[in-house]
């Protein structure tokens, strides 16, 4: 295996709103579930009939009311993703990635630093996307087309299945 792989990248706004949709997947899906449970629940409590075939139609109206509400706040995390890349001067820098078996180097013209491997939480594969959970409030994020190859993207898979634990792998293919 190759030891190091340069990657160089400029995260554009839909790098930011996928990132974002996955970050907030579970979240999302929890309060779907939620808002099933309540909006039946409330209509039941305020209908005076309690036959099968009735709460199975009060069921159906509570999963739309909450798939709706749902598919709202999923356009409004699209929303917001934008509007926050297009005002994040930072997010529209170029990047650069020095990764290794040991750490992850990485450049802007903000600063530079390096992370070990043994400092990553967690990292997530979406579609499009490598996201590297430094802390609860700092990923990197790096899109899959970064990559010159997929030899790189291999190798760089390897990395991560060698230096992160495997529960903290997460692949959303």
């Amino acid at each position: 295996m190759n030891n190091e792989i340069n990657v160089k990248t400029k995260l554009e706004a839909k790098d930011v709103k996928e990132f974002n949709l996955a970050y907030s997947s579970k979240s999302r899906a929890l309060m779907g579930v939620i808002l099933f449970i309540f909006y039946l629940a409330v209509m039941i409590i305020v209908s005076d009939r309690r036959d099968t075939e009735y709460i199975l139609i009060l069921a159906g109206i509570a999963a739309v009311i909450s798939f709706v509400s749902w598919f709202l706040n999923k356009k409004s995390v699209e929303r917001r993703s934008g509007k926050a890349y297009s005002t994040d001067k930072l997010a529209q820098m170029e990047q650069k990635y020095l990764i290794s078996e040991n750490s992850i180097d990485y450049e802007s013209e903000s600063g530079s630093g390096s992370i070990k491997w043994s400092e990553i939480l967690r990292v997530t594969e979406t579609k499009n996307l490598f996201l590297i959970f430094v802390s609860t409030n700092r990923t990197l994020i790096i899109p899959k087309n970064s990559f010159i190859s997929e030899k790189e993207t291999t190798t760089f898979r390897y990395f991560i299945k060698k230096n992160i634990p495997p529960k903290p792998v997460k692949f959303m293919l």
